[in-house]
């Protein structure tokens, strides 16, 4: 996330879930050193626009993404910026909002 806010409350909400211990919140630039397997992003669309370069450099090939917080009339421009860089895109909705799953290349 680009807000210490919600960095701060994702943590807590996920140690009261008993998932603290699996789950790495960080600013776009705390990101770990080598790729990842996993990016899970749940912030607004215009951030995760912004983000997308990031986002995917930190995702190994073959990794998941999956991105949330998103409304659908907001997600073709998401994919856009997502799209060539994913092999394989999901787009599941629910009251709305959007869920976009891809696989990096």
């Amino acid at each position: 996330d680009k807000d210490p806010q919600a960095l701060q409350a994702t943590a807590q909400n996920a140690a009261r879930n008993g998932v603290g211990d699996r789950l790495r919140c960080g600013l776009p630039g705390d990101g770990p050193a080598g790729a990842v397997s996993l990016v899970l992003a749940n912030i607004l669309a215009q951030p995760l626009v912004e983000l997308a370069p990031t986002l995917l450099g930190m995702l190994r090939p073959g990794g998941d993404l999956v991105l949330s917080g998103i409304l659908s009339e907001q997600v073709e421009t998401v994919l856009d910026a997502y799209r060539d860089g994913l092999v394989t895109t999901t787009v599941a909705e629910r009251d709305g909002w959007v869920r976009i799953h891809g696989v990096r290349r």
